[in-house]
């Protein structure tokens, strides 16, 4: 089970057997935000990163209240230039993913950015990004650490930092219409990870159904599963309890309400 980590938050076996490098005082500002994030960042990049770092509370108390648990209690940022430099501030023998932006080793509690993004070299919505990060500690602290699947950990994520979300949309009602849409129980076994069609479905069904999940008058059995992880409990027993239904059922319910929502959508395909 603890082998499905979300590939931007590895799993780490021993948190206490793991180095992890210093960062250089020379090149980087280190300080404190808001009593519980010590945060690190290339000097002279201070205009795109002040910014965010003045919504770190929202973030924290959003990812709290969502997951009906407490906030964040510490958390260390390490923001690099480039893929190369956030590899230099990894956990020994745990360097990131090649393709990844961002990564969050949550029982570790740090999270490293780098600002250039490894394979189009464009800059990183950095906000976006330790969004995604902080929820995976968030979930991380929330349920103690047990074991929750892939798709609920990478679709929280996705869904709490509103990434590419028109697009995801649309590839998710053009799935939903063309029937391309992949069971939740192989979403759990395994993550697609080698067809960048199937990624995109992946996250953005995952992304969905936590939404779904989330809605206003479900947020107190949010919570509930959640907290019933915490307790031991495995996830899908503390679905049931939570919603009262299994989760094939819930999963039945979601796609009805996509298929109402997709039939909406005019789907036209476009060489875009």
């Amino acid at each position: 089970g603890k082998a499905l980590a979300p590939q931007d938050a590895p799993y780490i076996l021993e948190p206490s057997q793991i180095r992890i490098p210093t960062v250089p005082e020379g090149p980087y500002v280190q300080r404190m935000v808001s009593g519980f994030m010590k945060v690190s960042y290339p000097k002279g990049t201070e205009a795109r990163i002040e910014p965010v770092l003045a919504e770190v509370d929202n973030m924290r108390a959003k990812l709290a209240k969502d997951l009906g648990a407490e906030p964040i209690a510490q958390v260390e940022v390490r923001i690099a230039r480039t893929w190369e430099e956030m590899a230099k501030l990894a956990p020994v023998g745990a360097p990131p993913p090649g393709y990844a932006t961002g990564v969050s080793y949550s029982s570790l509690h740090l999270v490293l950015i780098t600002l250039q993004e490894p394979i189009s070299f464009q800059g990183t919505d950095v906000e976006s990004t330790l969004l995604h990060e902080l929820s995976h500690v968030a979930l991380e602290d929330a349920t103690g650490g047990h074991h929750v699947p892939r798709w609920f950990n990478e679709g929280l994520a996705v869904y709490e930092a509103h990434e590419n979300s028109l697009e995801r949309n649309t590839t998710l009602m053009q799935a939903a219409y063309a029937r391309n849409l992949i069971p939740l129980s192989e979403l759990d076994v395994r993550f697609p990870d080698d067809d960048s069609y199937k990624i995109s479905v992946a996250y953005a069904q995952a992304a969905d159904f936590v939404r779904y999940l989330l809605r206003d008058q479900d947020r107190s059995r949010f919570a509930g599963v959640i907290a019933r992880v915490k307790e031991g409990q495995a996830f899908d027993r503390a679905l049931m309890d939570s919603y009262g239904t299994d989760i094939r059922v819930l999963e039945f319910q979601w796609k009805k309400e996509l298929d109402d929502r997709s039939s909406y959508v005019p789907v036209v395909a476009t060489g875009s």
